[in-house]
């Protein structure tokens, strides 16, 4: 993408500070409220449609131990209304507008956004600044989304074998690390979770300081600053609690835990605790292991599905994970489902077998180039979504890296070098950085869901 040229362009008011964004990209912009609250505006007047969102920087990373789900749970309760719009008043408002709301809740963020019409922009300024501060907080309500989310997780986690065993593997891999507890929460905190609880995590984390508004679609990036200055910006800020750096884990012994559930099929996790682009702002390391993803399973001609599906037969299927944007290190995961004639072990010598490869032997410059045309084709494609590009600004911004990481992708990727990939494999993909969890199945019984069964999970330390 070649060299970025900085601008500065300082407009001072009684009640925030707007920046240019630091890029070439003269459709987007950047402003701080003087309350901490930081506003992204990106123009596109291609259809006149606004997306509106607005990021805290909480998730299930800052929980504790005993109080899983809450960031969650209170994503739920955020549809709960204020003093000013009461239960389902804000949802009708969206709604009688033609607009669409919703909300997501990961590790890292919990992420709230209205799609309208460019003209009802100030419907969501205002459904969220009233929010931000003033909702509504009592124990029917609580209980209702509370059961709402214990719901959720039956339905998702305990009645999904594959989903309790990449939670247990998740449980192994993260020993003293943010990410070992799952978004939803554990089922004995949600059961003991108390009101007082979500509303202490509503006031420590929700406040304009910790907050990131994008704006994307059509409009004026003057008069949306306008207006989140009217809005956002009679809010009072507070203090947030600081997070501990999470360096990589130092482990000793490979980690390995069988899950016994009823299942159809057996399922194979393999993650190793790799570093991220947050973990690793300075690093070329994580576009190396983003490029080793699509290696091993980009599309049709990936080696995973060339190897372990069409040549060998072994599997029906298998996949490889990586995600990039983390705020902390996370797993690289190979995935996948032996064919009946082979063995969940001979499923894991296939995947060590593509590991070894990746780490003894260069892969040949016309595969780089064929991954990384296909990749930055992804990332171009990616620009038509108004979405997408909202949402790729608003985690960028939430990691507290620079907006320009999002343009500086294509260069990035293009950097990296066989050599990159080899050196990377090597230092990351060792047999004591591996964690795997295993699906044994059991015999379904059509009487007894597995909601009402407890996984047996063996644990395993060795090498």
């Amino acid at each position: 993408m070649g060299l970025r040229i900085f601008f500065l362009l300082l407009c001072i008011s009684s009640s925030a500070i707007a920046a240019l964004s630091p890029t070439t990209d003269p459709s987007l912009h950047t402003y701080t409220l003087k309350n901490g609250l930081r506003l992204i505006v990106k123009e596109d007047h291609r259809a006149p449609v606004v997306l509106s969102e607005i990021w805290y920087k909480v998730g299930s990373a800052n929980e504790t131990d005993g109080s899983t789900g809450l960031a969650h749970l209170l994503e739920h309760m955020m549809f709960q209304g204020t003093p000013q719009y009461g239960e389902g008043v804000l949802m009708n408002k969206v709604d009688e507008s033609g607009g669409e709301i919703n909300a997501m809740t990961t590790e890292d963020f919990t992420m709230y956004y209205e799609k309208l019409s460019n003209t009802e922009l100030p419907l969501s300024f205002q459904i969220e600044s009233d929010r931000m501060k003033n909702l509504n907080f009592n124990e029917k309500n609580f209980n209702k989304e509370k059961q709402v989310v214990i719901n959720e997780r039956k339905l998702r986690t305990d009645n999904d074998p594959k989903a309790v065993t990449y939670e247990r593997l998740n449980a192994i891999a993260y020993l003293n690390h943010p990410y070992r507890h799952p978004v939803v929460g554990w089922m004995n905190d949600l059961n003991h979770m108390e009101l007082k609880e979500a509303h202490d995590f509503y006031k420590t984390w929700y406040t304009p300081n910790n907050a990131v508004v994008v704006v994307a679609g059509d409009v004026n990036p003057e008069k949306v600053y306008e207006l989140a200055k009217q809005y956002f910006g009679p809010l009072t800020p507070h203090p947030v609690p600081s997070m501990k750096p999470v360096p990589l884990q130092k482990t000793v012994s490979k980690k390995w835990v069988d899950v016994s559930l009823p299942a159809q099929l057996p399922f194979l996790f393999m993650g190793y605790e790799v570093p991220s682009h947050g973990s690793e702002p300075h690093s070329l390391e994580p576009y190396a292991l983003e490029v080793m993803a699509a290696i091993l399973d980009g599309d049709g001609s990936a080696r995973l599905t060339r190897h372990l599906l069409r040549d060998e037969e072994i599997a029906t299927a298998a996949d490889a994970q990586y995600s990039l944007y983390n705020r902390y290190s996370g797993l690289f995961l190979l995935l996948g489902i032996p064919t009946p004639a082979h063995s969940i072990d001979e499923l894991r010598e296939s995947f060590l077998k593509e590991i070894k490869d990746l780490k003894t032997t260069l892969v040949p410059e016309e595969e780089l180039r064929r991954i990384k045309m296909r990749l930055i084709a992804t990332k171009t494609y990616d620009k038509d979504s108004l979405s997408t590009v909202a949402f790729e600004l608003g985690n960028t911004a939430i990691l507290g890296l620079p907006l320009e990481e999002v343009a500086a992708y294509e260069r990035k990727i293009q950097s990296v070098t066989p050599e990159d990939i080899q050196a990377v494999a090597k230092k990351y993909f060792t047999k004591e950085n591996l964690s795997v969890a295993t699906l044994i199945p059991l015999p379904t019984n059509p009487s007894e869901t597995s909601s009402t069964s407890t996984p047996s999970g063996e644990f395993h330390h060795g090498t």
